[in-house]
Formats: C-alpha cells, structure tokens, sequence
C-alpha cells in the first residue's frame, strides 16, 4: 500500500494512467535502508533502478584512495541509477540514504516490458534522464569555467527564485555536501563564504542572506540556469 500510495506523487505520475502506475508498482520490489546505508554501490551490475518514495539520497563517486565526492542528490519523486539499467553497465556511482529511505526498485528487464506494453512511459522516464544530464553538464561548465568563489555564488543563487534585489534562502544542505557537489574542500568552501562577504553574502547557520542578486549574478560570468 505504501509504494501504491507513494507512487502517485511522482513526478512522473501526472503523465500516465493509474493503470499503468498500478502496472509499474507490481513489477518493484520495496527496500528500505537506514541513513548511511548503501543502495548501490560504485561498480555493481546496473540491474536496476529505482523510484525514490520517500527520503533523501546522495549519488557519490569514490576513489580507490578512500575520497569521495556527492555528484547530485535525489529527493523523493525522482528515479536513480536508470543510465546503468538501461544500458545492462556497472553503476559509476554508490547511492547512499541521507535519511531513511524507501524506494520502489525495478529491474529494467521488467521495464523493458513495461515499456513496450504501455510507451506512455517513454516520454517521461527520457524527460527524467534529461534533467539528470542537464544538471551533470551545468556542473561541469561551472567546474570548467569558474572559480571556486564563483562557484559558491552561482550555487547561492541557483537557490533562489528571483535574479534581482535581495533576498534570503534555506540551505537545505550541510556545508560538508555543498562543498563536495561544488567539488572544494570544506577548507576552501569557509574561505570562499568569508570572501563573499565583500559582495553582500552572509551566511547563516542554515540560511545565506543575498544583499543584490544582480551584483552577484554579474560575479558568477556565467548565467545560472534553473
């Protein structure tokens, strides 16, 4: 009952019939995994990919040196691991519960079927990949084209609703994940947060408080795209 109910509040759930979310809900498995606990791990047999109902999960790459670095975060409504599915390759990644997690796993074989008996499914599951390409290529255009500091800013502002005036977000992650997904050092995150004071940036034990977001935007010299 819970992936029945779930499931209906996936992104993807506006856009096909309750027969065929019935249909994809029977052919999953539901796992449950404590914060901490792996889903995936970096290199196993993409086999499957899942349906995140409910929690928060980190997709981390890790170097045989032990270092490991948060790639993107998954918020419930959203599927991981689907590239390996789809494509029988090992995860390039671990997906790990940043809080208890549920998900609704499918092995892509059962997809693979799915998708033949109801297409109505394609459009959103590529919708989904998109995005999730969208996000990698906007990090790398940032990693390749801007500083650390500038980093930090476009992030701030990725935050917000408005590019003009002030205005004050949530950060709705620890400083040690924004220091990874933005690929610095906790060290150099802090010195980036006490540089940025110069711009009108001030942070907050979870808040950051943005005194002009045009300035700021000009800083970035690159456009931040929602």
């Amino acid at each position: 009952m819970l992936a029945a109910l779930n499931i209906q509040n996936c992104d993807f759930s506006r856009e096909v019939s309750a027969e065929t979310l019935s249909r994809l809900n029977s052919l999953g498995t539901i796992k449950r995994y404590s914060t901490g606990e792996n889903i995936f791990n970096q290199y196993d047999d993409g086999t499957s990919f899942h349906i995140l109902l409910d929690g928060i999960v980190s997709i981390t790459a890790l170097r045989e040196s032990g270092q490991s670095t948060i790639i993107d975060t998954v918020h419930k409504g959203h599927l991981f691991g689907l590239n390996s599915a789809i494509l029988h390759r090992p995860y390039l990644v671990s997906a790990v519960a940043d809080t208890d997690v549920v998900t609704l796993a499918i092995p892509f074989t059962n997809a693979q079927q799915m998708l033949t008996e109801h297409p109505e499914l394609s459009l959103p599951m590529l919708r989904e990949l998109a995005t999730q390409t969208r996000i990698l290529t906007n990090q790398i255009r940032q990693l390749k084209l801007q500083k650390g500091n500038e980093r930090v800013a476009h992030y701030i502002l990725s935050l917000s609703p408005s590019m003009t005036g002030s205005f004050v977000c949530d950060l709705n992650e620890p400083r040690r994940v924004i220091a990874q997904r933005l690929g610095m050092t906790p060290e150099s995150l802090s010195r980036s947060i006490a540089a940025l004071k110069a711009k009108g940036v001030i942070f907050e034990r979870t808040s950051v408080r943005v005194k002009d977001a045009a300035l700021l935007r000009s800083y970035c010299g690159l456009e931040v795209i929602q």
